[in-house]
C-alpha cells in the first residue's frame, strides 16, 4: 500500500463510539455540537471532500480542547477533554497528511502526533506511533540507516572538554551502599524487597543494546523530531522552575551538549512508551515483576530521565518501588530511611508534599537544626549498575560529579606553606611541596573568592551571592566564623594586613563595614567611591588606610585610618584641584599618597598625610591628552611609572616628585638597530629536523633541551627567535563606543630588584616590552607572541619573568635569556590563563599546578638555592652555552619532569570563565531593558496625556484662533511680498513648506492617513523645493513644475473643493500645497527682474518667452509616469494588504469609495462595478487612466497661453483663489453659522433653565447638554475638516 492509502486506511479505521460510551453522563458530558464536529470531519475525511472545510473544523476543536486543558490545574482536567484533544490532533494531522506531506514539512506533523500522545488521552497512543512510523518511512530517510547500532566506542553523553572534573570523589565509605552482582530472585525478594532495603545491583544490564548504541547522536538521529516535555531549572523546588515542549534535537543541542544559563532535565517522562524504537534497547528486569504481598496487582512504569550535569533532584521521597539503571554517566545520591520522615522539613505544598525543603549539599542548620545528625547512604551510581529503592524512601540525585575545580580561586599563603583552591562550596587546603589534602572546609554555598590573611593562620571564603563571608582556621579546624551582611549585599571583602579584622563592601559602595575576629565589634565607614580594583589602599610600613571617599555634594575626599589603634581617623582632607579621582597608590618608603584623575584629563598629584600637596602635575598640551590608565612605584620606592591612554610611559621622582624624563612612547615601528633586543615566538614542528635560517637573519634563541620532543609529544611546539630587522605592528583599533575601552598601558609590574619593568599595550596585546634602569631609563627586550598575553607575573627572589598566552605554553624570561616550555603531551590540551610564583623555600623541586574551571591557572614555585646560571637560554653578550653547568641543567629538566608529573597527575581540564561574564551582561541587559520598559510606559502616559490636552475645547479653539491669525497674515503679506520683493517669495515658501508638510505628515500619521502625502500634489511640491535650491539651471524640470503646478494642481482646488477657512490649519495646509507652487514660479516668471532671473534662475531666461509644447508635454508625462509607478509599486501594491483591510486611507481608496462622487459614478456608468462592490483592480487601472486624462488636459493651457501671456496668467490665478475664498465663505455661512447659531439657542435655554431656582437637578443635565453640545461642535468641524482634507489629491 502507498502512503495515500495506508492514511485513507487510517481515516476509516478510526471511530467515536467512546466518546457516546464513556462522556454521556453528566458528570464528564460533551457538549453535541462538539460531537457533531467531530463527526463532520471524520466524515469529509472518509468521502475526502472539501479536505479545507475538515481542517476549519479541526482546527475548531483544537483550539477548544487547549483552552480546556490549560485552565487550572492539570489533575482535574476531565478526561472528556483530553480525549477530545486527541481525537481533535489526530484528525489534524490526517488532514495535513493529505495536503501539507512534504520532505521538509513532516516534522511538524511529527509534533503534532507528539503533542497528541502528551497531553491527549493514551486512546489513540498507538494511532499515533503508527502514523509518525509510517512518516519515517515515506519521508524520513535517514531515520534509520544512518545509525551505528553497532558502535564499538562508547560516547559520554556529556562530551564537552572545556569542564574538568576529579575521577576520585571523596565519599565517607562508612555511608557506603551495598553491591550485589546479579542476585536471585529468591535472594533479592528475601533479602532486599521484604526488609525495605536499598541496594546496588551489578552486572544486571550489561547485555542491554542501549549499553553500547544509546548517545545523544543516537538519540537525534533516531527521535530527534520528537517533542517531549523538558523541566527548565537546577531542581523543580525552585521558585523558577518551568516546563517547556520542545523537540529532542533541541533539547540536546541547548542543554546537553553545551552550557545554558538554566539547566534543562527531561524527567520522568515515559519515552521508551513515546518512542518504540528506544524500547527495543533494553530489557525490562525481572525483577521488576517480584512484588511485596501487599502489592500484587502493582504495575510496573517505565520512566526515562536524561540530564547535562549539575541537575539536581532535590530530597524526595516517591509512593511505588523503583529500580533505577543507570545507562550513561553518573549521579551522585544520597539515601535516607523514612523512620527519619519528621527531621527531613518535607514542603507543606499540597503538591509538593513528598519534597523536602533542605538543600542538602548545603544545608542550613540554623533553620533545620533535626537534619544535622540524620544518618544517609552516599555513593556514586556507576553505568551498568542499577539501583533498588523501596518505596518512601528519600533521595537527593545529583548529576553534577564531586569537587569541581573553580575558576581562579586558588591562591598560596603568605607564608608559601599552603594552596588554597575552590570546589564549588568546599574549600580544600594543600600542602604546597607534596599536594596532600590537610584540610577541607564545606561552606553554606558556592564560593565566589578565597582570601589568606596576611599571617596565613586564616582564610576567608566570600560568599558573594549570599552576602556572607566565612572564616576557617587553620591552626583550629573547629572554629569558624561566619559574616552575614544582610540586605545591604556584598561586592568585595579584604582582610586587613593585622589578620584580625575583615572589610567588605556593600552593594553600590554604599558602605566599607569592619569586622573584629577579637572583639566582635563592628564599624561602619561611609561614601566609599567605586574605583578600580578598591577604594581604599593599605600601607604595610606605617599600618595606614588611605580611603577615597565620594560625598553627596559630588566632590572627592580622602581619610587615612591607622588600623593598628582601633580604625580611628588620624587625617583627612579634599583634594581640589582633582574633580574624578581614578586611582590612589602608596609610596612604598614614606607617607606619601599619589592620586590621578580620570581618563579624560591627565592629571596627577603627590600629597602629605595632613592634605599637603607636594607637587601636581599636568602636561603642557594637555588639551590634546588622554588621562592615567595605571601606576606603579618601584619596590624601592624610588620612581612612579606612570601609563596613560595614550601609550605613554612618564617616570616621576621621589625625592622631588616631578617628571624625570619626557614621556616614552611605545613604538609601533620597531628595529632591532635602536638598541634593543626583539624576540619574537614562532612555531615549528618537531617532526621537521631542517631550521630555517632566512638568510642569515635569525638565530634561535631558545636552547634545545627546554624545548625537545621529550617534554612535549606534541607536534607543533615554540620558541623564541632574535629578529634581525624593522617590523611594523598593526595595532588593533580600539572600540570607542565601549565605556572603558580597550587603550591605553594595561599593565605596568616591576622586577623583584626594580631594575626592570614590563609594560603591555592594549592595542598591541601580543607585545611585551621591558625596559632597563640601567644604567639609564631605556628599552631593552620587546617579546612578540603569537596570541595576546594574559598574564604576566614576576619571580619573588629574582629578576625572572613568566606569561602565558591562553595555550599550553609557559614563557620564561631573563636577562641571559628566554625559553618556550611546551607543556607535556597529556596536558597539552590545558590552556594557561594565570601564573602565581610561590616563594618557598624548602621546596627544592618546583610544583606547577593547573586549575581549571573556564580557564587554567598555573602555579611556579620558585628555589633559592638555583642560580641566574640555570636559565634555559643565554645570549652571547652575558654569558655562552660552555658556562653552562651540566649539573644545573639536569636539574632543571628534573623540574620540568616534575611539572609534567604533577600535572599528569592531578589532570584538569578547562572550564570558560566567560559564563559568569555572560551572566553579569545577561544581568545589565535585563536591568535596561526594565529601565527601558518604565521609560516607555513613562513616556506613554506624557503622550496619551498631551494627546487628552490636545483635544480639549480650549485648546481647538486657541489652536482655531492662531491658525486664523496666520492665516489672514499669509494671505495678505504673499502678494504684497510678490510685487514688491519678488526675490524673498521661494524662501517665504519653502519654509513654509517643509513646516506645513512636516506637520501634516506627523497629524496624518497618528491617523493612518499618511499615504496622502504621497499624492501627486506633494510630488509637485518637492519638484519646485529641488528646482529653486538644487537645480535653478535645468530647463527640464522648471518646465515641468510650471506645467504640474498651473495645471493638476491648480485645477484641483477646484475639483476637490479646497476652501480658505482661516481658522482651519488642515484647510489653510491644504491650500497652500496647491495655490503657493503656481503662485511662487508667476513670480519668478513674471515679476523677477532680468538680472536676478540670469543670476538665480537661468533655466528661465533660457526657456524664452514661449514653451515648447511638444517637449514640454513630453517631459511632463515622463515625470508625471514616473510619479505614477513609484506610487503603485509603493502604495497600490506594496501596501495592498493594509489598504485592503482598511488600516490606512489612500486618495484612490476614497474616491472609489465615495458613493455620490464623480469618478464612483463614472466609473459604475462604464460598467466596473458599483461602490458597493469593493475595489477591484479594473477600478483601480480605470482610475489611473482617468486621472492620467486629467493631467494631459490640465497642462495644455499652460503651455498654450499661461505661461507665454501674464494677464492671462494673472486671471488664471485669480480665478483659482476666487474659487477657494467662495467655498470658505460657503462653509462660514452655510456650515458654520449653523451650528453657531445652535449653540447660541442652547445657551439661551441654559439662561432660562438658571432663573428656575427650584430646578437644580434640572439645570445639571442641561448643563452637561450645553458642554456636551459644544464639544459636538468642535468635534463636527474637527470631522469636516478631516473629510475635506482626503478630498485633497
Amino acid at each position: 500500500m502507498n502512503f495515500n492509502e495506508i492514511i485513507q486506511q487510517s481515516i476509516e479505521d478510526i471511530h467515536l463510539n467512546v466518546f457516546y460510551e464513556h462522556f454521556t453522563k453528566n458528570d464528564e458530558q460533551i457538549d453535541s455540537y462538539l460531537l457533531n464536529y467531530l463527526e463532520i470531519v471524520r466524515n469529509l475525511l472518509v468521502n475526502n471532500k472539501e479536505i479545507d472545510k475538515s481542517k476549519l473544523y479541526s482546527k475548531i476543536l483544537l483550539e477548544y480542547s487547549w483552552e480546556k486543558l490549560n485552565t487550572g490545574i492539570w489533575q482535574d482536567v476531565k478526561d472528556v477533554y483530553r480525549y477530545l484533544y486527541a481525537y481533535a490532533c489526530y484528525f489534524d494531522v490526517l488532514v495535513d497528511c493529505r495536503i501539507l506531506i512534504q520532505n521538509d514539512q513532516y516534522q511538524e506533523i511529527i509534533k503534532k502526533c507528539d503533542l497528541g500522545i502528551l497531553l491527549g488521552g493514551p486512546i489513540l497512543e498507538k494511532q499515533f506511533n503508527e502514523l509518525i512510523s509510517i512518516i519515517n518511512q515515506n519521508f524520513n530517510n535517514n531515520q534509520d540507516k544512518d545509525i551505528d547500532i553497532h558502535s564499538p566506542k562508547r560516547i559520554r553523553l556529556d562530551n564537552d572538554d572545556n569542564f574538568n572534573w576529579m575521577p576520585i570523589p571523596i565519599l565517607d565509605l562508612t555511608k557506603a551502599i551495598e553491591r550485589i552482582h546479579c542476585p536471585s530472585i529468591e535472594q533479592f525478594l528475601t533479602c532486599y524487597i521484604q526488609k525495605k532495603k536499598p541496594v546496588i545491583l551489578t552486572g544486571c544490564i550489561d547485555h542491554w543494546p542501549a549499553m553500547k548504541k544509546w548517545s545523544f547522536d543516537y538519540l537525534i538521529k533516531l527521535a530527534g523530531d520528537r517533542t517531549v516535555p523538558v523541566e527548565l531549572g537546577s531542581r523543580y523546588s525552585d521558585d523558577d522552575w518551568t516546563q517547556k515542549l520542545m523537540t529532542i534535537a533541541d533539547f540536546v543541542n541547548q542543554y546537553c551538549r553545551q552550557r545554558s544559563s538554566r539547566c534543562g532535565y527531561l524527567a520522568q517522562h515515559p519515552l521508551l512508551d513515546q518512542i518504540p524504537h528506544l524500547k527495543k534497547d533494553i530489557c525490562i528486569p525481572d525483577y521488576c515483576y517480584i512484588s511485596s504481598t501487599d502489592n500484587e496487582d502493582e504495575e510496573v512504569d517505565l520512566n526515562a530521565w536524561i540530564g547535562p550535569k549539575q541537575t539536581i533532584s532535590p530530597l524526595h521521597n516517591d509512593p511505588k518501588q523503583n529500580l533505577l539503571a543507570q545507562v550513561v554517566g553518573e549521579k551522585y545520591i544520597r539515601l535516607y530511611d523514612p523512620i527519619h520522615s519528621s527531621r527531613l522539613y518535607a514542603l507543606g505544598s499540597t503538591m509538593l508534599n513528598n519534597t523536602s525543603s533542605i538543600d542538602v549539599e548545603n544545608p542550613d542548620y540554623e533553620r533545620f537544626p533535626l537534619f544535622k545528625d540524620v544518618p544517609y547512604l552516599e555513593f556514586i551510581l556507576q553505568p551498568g549498575e542499577m539501583l533498588y529503592m523501596p518505596a518512601r524512601h528519600w533521595h537527593y540525585m545529583n548529576f553534577t560529579e564531586l569537587f569541581q575545580v573553580t575558576s581562579r580561586q586558588c591562591s598560596f599563603s603568605p607564608d608559601n606553606q599552603y594552596l588554597a583552591c575552590v570546589n564549588q562550596y568546599r574549600l580544600i587546603i594543600r600542602s604546597s611541596i607534596t599536594l596532600e589534602i590537610i584540610n577541607l572546609f564545606a561552606c553554606i554555598d558556592t564560593i565566589d573568592t578565597i582570601e589568606w590573611s596576611y599571617d596565613s593562620r586564616f582564610i576567608l571564603a566570600g560568599l558573594i551571592k549570599r552576602a556572607a563571608i566565612q572564616i576557617f582556621s587553620l591552626d583550629n579546624p573547629e572554629w569558624k566564623c561566619k559574616i552575614d551582611e544582610g540586605s545591604a549585599g556584598l561586592c568585595h571583602v579584604h582582610w586587613a594586613p593585622d589578620s584580625r579584622h575583615i572589610l567588605t563592601t556593600a552593594q553600590f559602595y554604599l558602605r566599607i563595614t569592619v569586622w573584629s575576629l577579637t572583639s566582635k565589634n563592628v564599624s561602619y565607614i561611609k561614601y566609599p567611591k567605586k574605583l578600580s580594583p578598591n577604594s581604599y589602599i593599605f600601607n604595610l610600613s606605617k599600618s595606614y588606610m588611605a580611603l577615597v571617599e565620594r560625598r553627596n555634594d559630588s566632590t572627592d575626599h580622602i581619610s587615612i585610618f591607622d588600623y593598628s589603634s582601633n580604625w580611628s581617623m588620624i587625617g583627612h582632607f579634599q583634594p581640589n584641584e582633582f574633580e574624578d579621582l581614578q586611582g590612589i597608590e602608596w609610596s612604598p618608603n614614606s607617607d606619601i599618597l599619589c592620586l590621578w584623575e580620570n581618563c579624560y584629563e591627565y592629571k596627577i598629584g603627590f600629597y602629605a598625610l595632613d592634605g599637603q600637596l607636594l607637587n601636581i602635575y599636568k602636561p603642557e598640551n594637555d588639551r590634546f591628552s588622554l588621562g592615567i590608565r595605571c601606576a606603579r612605584w618601584s619596590p624601592t620606592g624610588q620612581v612612579l611609572v606612570v601609563g596613560d591612554y595614550d601609550e605613554h610611559l612618564t617616570i616621576f621622582s621621589y625625592l622631588t616628585y616631578k617628571k624625570i624624563r619626557e614621556p616614552f612612547q611605545h613604538p609601533q615601528r620597531l628595529s632591532s638597530g635602536k638598541g634593543y633586543t626583539i624576540l619574537k615566538e614562532e612555531e615549528y614542528n618537531v617532526d621537521d629536523n631542517k631550521e630555517t635560517n632566512e638568510n642569515g637573519q635569525r638565530k634561535f634563541y631558545s636552547s634545545s633541551n627546554y624545548t625537545s620532543a621529550a617534554v612535549s609529544k606534541s607536534s607543533i611546539e615554540s620558541k623564541y627567535i632574535i629578529y634581525n630587522g624593522t617590523l611594523q605592528i598593526a595595532p588593533i583599533k580600539p572600540d570607542l563606543d565601549r565605556a572603558h575601552p580597550r587603550l591605553g598601558v594595561s599593565s605596568i609590574e616591576f622586577s623583584n630588584s626594580g631594575q626592570y619593568v614590563s609594560t603591555i599595550i592594549d592595542t598591541m596585546p601580543n607585545l611585551l616590552f621591558i625596559f632597563d634602569f640601567k644604567p639609564t631609563f631605556h628599552l631593552a627586550f620587546v617579546l612578540i607572541h603569537i596570541q595576546p598575553i594574559r598574564c604576566i607575573k614576576w619571580e619573588p627572589k629574582r629578576d625572572h619573568l613568566a606569561l602565558c598566552t591562553h595555550n599550553n605554553r609557559l614563557y620564561i624570561w631573563s636577562s641571559q635569556g628566554a625559553s618556550c616550555i611546551n607543556l607535556p603531551y597529556e596536558s597539552s590540551k590545558h590552556n594557561i590563563d594565570e601564573i602565581k610564583w610561590n616563594d618557598n623555600n624548602n621546596n627544592s623541586i618546583p610544583n606547577m599546578t593547573e586549575e581549571n574551571n573556564l580557564k587554567d591557572e598555573t602555579n611556579i614555585s620558585d628555589d633559592e638555592s638555583r642560580k641566574d646560571s640555570s636559565n634555559t637560554i643565554n645570549t652571547g653578550e652575558n654569558s655562552s652555552d660552555e658556562n653552562l653547568n651540566e649539573e644545573e641543567e639536569l636539574d632543571f629538566y628534573d623540574f620540568l619532569e616534575a611539572v609534567s608529573d604533577k600535572i599528569d597527575n592531578i589532570t584538569t581540564q578547562i572550564e570558560d570563565r566567560r559564563e559568569d561574564s555572560r551572566q553579569r551582561l545577561r544581568r545589565t541587559i535585563d536591568d535596561l531593558e526594565a529601565q527601558k520598559r518604565l521609560l516607555k510606559t513613562q513616556l506613554q502616559q506624557r503622550i496619551q496625556v498631551w494627546s487628552e490636552n490636545l483635544k480639549k475645547p480650549n485648546f481647538i479653539r486657541t489652536r482655531d484662533k492662531i491658525s486664523f491669525t496666520v492665516g489672514v497674515a499669509n494671505a495678505c503679506f504673499s502678494p504684497l511680498i510678490a510685487g514688491r520683493w519678488p526675490h524673498i517669495l521661494p524662501l517665504v515658501y519653502t519654509y513654509q513648506a517643509l513646516f506645513l508638510i512636516t506637520l501634516r505628515f506627523l497629524i496624518y500619521k497618528r491617523k493612518s492617513w499618511h499615504y496622502f502625502v504621497y499624492d501627486l500634489c506633494y510630488f509637485v511640491n518637492v519638484l519646485t523645493l529641488l528646482y529653486l535650491w538644487v537645480f535653478p539651471s535645468s530647463k527640464i524640470l522648471f518646465t515641468v513644475c510650471y506645467t504640474l503646478s498651473h495645471g493638476p494642481l491648480a485645477f484641483a482646488i477646484v475639483l476637490w473643493r479646497n476652501s480658505l477657512v482661516f481658522h482651519s490649519l488642515d484647510k489653510v495646509t491644504s491650500l497652500f500645497i496647491h495655490m503657493y507652487p503656481p503662485l511662487t514660479l508667476f513670480t519668478l516668471r513674471w515679476l523677477l527682474p532680468i538680472e536676478l532671473q540670469r543670476e538665480r534662475y537661468p533655466a528661465i531666461v533660457h526657456i524664452g518667452s514661449s514653451l515648447h509644447t511638444k517637449t514640454a508635454i513630453f517631459y511632463t508625462i515622463i515625470f508625471y509616469l514616473i510619479w505614477q509607478l513609484l506610487y503603485y509599486a509603493f502604495i497600490v501594491y506594496g501596501r495592498r494588504d493594509k489598504v485592503a483591510r482598511g488600516l490606512r486611507a489612500t486618495s484612490y481608496t476614497w474616491l472609489l469609495a465615495d458613493k455620490n462622487g464623480f469618478v464612483s459614478r463614472l466609473i459604475q456608468k462604464f460598467g466596473f462595478g458599483g461602490p458597493n462592490d469593493g475595489i477591484n483592480r479594473y477600478k483601480v487601472v480605470f482610475y489611473f487612466f482617468l486621472q492620467f486624462g486629467y493631467m494631459l488636459l490640465s497642462i495644455l493651457p499652460v503651455c498654450l497661453w499661461y505661461y507665454r501671456n501674464m494677464y492671462v496668467n494673472v486671471i488664471f490665478l485669480c480665478s483659482i483663489f476666487a474659487v477657494s475664498v467662495y467655498n470658505g465663505a460657503s462653509f462660514y455661512i452655510d456650515v458654520f453659522s449653523r451650528r453657531y447659531i445652535k449653540s447660541l439657542e442652547l445657551l439661551q435655554d441654559h439662561d432660562e433653565v438658571e432663573g428656575n431656582d427650584g430646578a437644580s437637578s434640572h439645570q445639571s443635565v442641561t448643563s452637561r447638554t450645553l458642554r456636551k453640545s459644544s464639544q459636538i461642535l468642535i468635534n463636527n468641524s474637527e470631522n469636516n475638516r478631516n473629510s475635506d482634507n482626503k478630498k485633497c489629491s
